[in-house]
């Protein structure tokens, strides 16, 4: 079959479990692919345009909507896509609570925005609370029917809903930030970018919500949500806590300079693996009874998941600092030491988010909300003093350790939920950090032996990043002929549409 004929396949919505997860695998990720190359340009072009501060005033608005946002996580929609029978007579009272809980955080973020500003020390913040409060009004009218695009793996239709949002998104904040040269380009941008999804979702989905709240369908939906908003509340103060005490110990600048660091590192935690949990839940969902077949499955996507995440830590690793330098400038330079012990913590990430859809799919989240709990509990004893005393290499430390410690705990727990043994899941990571261990340290030798005659282009940046990938490839090519690592094979299953899976 053709190169031509098998993208025309992945095209197709797909008939069996399998070819599904591959096609939608397929448009979540053109979808990140997209996306990220327009945040990039879109990042590259606004921090010449805005300073730090600037994206620090930004993220702390964005911060007090998250705060809300992840405490008053219903779990509707999670719960949604978990239940084997049909659906449609909860959407209506799912859709509801949704509208309620959002209009409630309105009105919190909006009026409570001058106490949010005063707490952490900057008054100016307050408007663009205020505006960024709107974005949870339009949240709660968002179609709810769109959650079967996720539960039914039809990732075309999501791939138009994000895509156009994400392109109204780039354009409202470039525009502005040549005109405005502040934090309002981006807060503008955002709200676009909501209000894009909103009517998208309408145009995509002949399903038309009503106002509707059924008590019993309410307690049953809550009942599965109830772990979701635990695990929301948990994983927000993992992910995000960090943000809030950087921000009132060390200032807006720090804050700002920390988040484009966690937003750069993360690459292999918030973009790869967000496109292995959006469809690997409802595939493992589907799954459920027949566990050896989720055994099996879990595994290609473990091997495939660190065969992408650990290769894109270890480039971010070696090229911190030339990306900065080149594409953000020297006022980001600060953040480097920050940005390369984040990525760490990313990998680490980018594979207990493949452990998180399991206990999701079969019912389990609790197991997953416990182990943040345990996660939290270390990260509180340890950020305050070294943040304080290393600034945001010190809260980057203290942001890794726990992930380190805890995720080595799940993967023990996944054992015995899938059946399976410690030594079936080594091979799948210990050979991709293997080769990705060679490639770095081909990378660092390039940089210290080449001579180029400034340390710091954009050709220097080309033939690192060449290198690195040349090197990936003969290691790959290697292990497949001398050792059980079998990735090429697996990739080619994928593209012939994953009836091997």
């Amino acid at each position: 079959m053709s190169i031509i004929a098998r993208l025309k396949n992945l095209l197709k919505p797909g008939k069996s479990l399998s070819q599904k997860v591959v096609r939608s695998t397929f448009w979540v990720g053109a979808f990140k692919v997209t996306e990220r190359t327009l945040r990039f340009i879109r990042t590259i072009i606004v921090a010449r345009l805005l300073s730090p501060t600037d994206f620090g005033l930004f993220g702390l608005a964005c911060l007090a909507m998250d705060i809300l946002d992840r405490f008053s996580e219903t779990g509707v929609k999670t719960a949604l896509i978990q239940k084997k029978e049909r659906t449609e007579e909860f959407l209506d009272t799912a859709w509801t609570i949704n509208l309620i809980r959002n209009a409630f955080l309105f009105s919190l973020l909006f009026y409570g925005a001058p106490f949010i500003a005063r707490f952490f020390n900057n008054l100016s913040a307050a408007p663009l609370i205020r505006v960024i409060a709107v974005i949870m009004i339009v949240r709660g009218l968002t179609n709810i029917g769109t959650v079967y695009f996720i539960k039914e793996l039809d990732f075309r239709k999501q791939f138009v809903l994000r895509t156009m949002g994400t392109i109204v998104n780039v354009v409202v904040t470039l525009t502005l930030a040549f005109i405005l040269r502040n934090a309002w380009a981006l807060v503008w941008g955002y709200l676009a970018q909501s209000i894009t999804n909103c009517i998208v979702s309408y145009i995509l989905h002949p399903y038309r919500p009503k106002l509707r709240l059924e008590l019993p369908k309410a307690k049953e939906l809550l009942n599965f949500g109830k772990w979701i908003f635990g695990s929301s509340i948990l994983i927000f103060l993992i992910t995000q806590g960090d943000d809030i005490l950087v921000g009132k110990v060390l200032g807006l600048t720090a804050l700002g300079l920390y988040q484009m660091a966690y937003a750069i590192s993360n690459l292999p935690a918030t973009e790869i693996t967000h496109i292995i949990s959006q469809v690997t839940f409802p595939a493992y969902s589907k799954l459920q009874d027949n566990l050896p077949k989720l055994r099996e499955v879990y595994l290609k996507v473990l091997q495939l998941t660190a065969f992408v995440s650990f290769p894109i830590a270890g480039l971010i690793f070696a090229l911190a600092p030339d990306f900065t330098r080149i594409f953000l400038g020297e006022k980001w330079m600060p953040m480097v030491p920050a940005m390369q012990i984040l990525v760490i913590g990313g990998a680490i990430r980018s594979l207990g988010a493949t452990i998180g859809s399991v206990f999701q799919g079969v019912g389990r989240p609790d197991i997953l909300t416990k182990s943040m709990f345990a996660q939290l509990l270390i990260l509180i004893v340890g950020i305050y003093p070294l943040t304080s005393k290393l600034g945001i290499t010190g809260a980057s430390i203290a942001v890794v350790l726990p992930g380190v410690i805890v995720n080595s705990f799940l993967f023990y727990k996944l054992q015995n939920i899938i059946k399976g043994r410690i030594k079936t899941f080594l091979p799948s990571i210990t050979y991709p950090f293997g080769v990705t261990l060679v490639m770095t340290s081909f990378i660092i030798v390039a940089k210290k032996t080449l001579y180029f005659h400034t340390s710091y282009s954009l050709v220097n940046f080309a033939i690192y990043i060449i290198v690195g990938v040349t090197t990936i490839f003969f290691e790959v090519l290697l292990l497949e002929k001398i050792s059980c690592y079998r990735i090429v094979s697996l990739v080619k299953a994928l593209v012939k549409g994953g009836n091997d899976l």
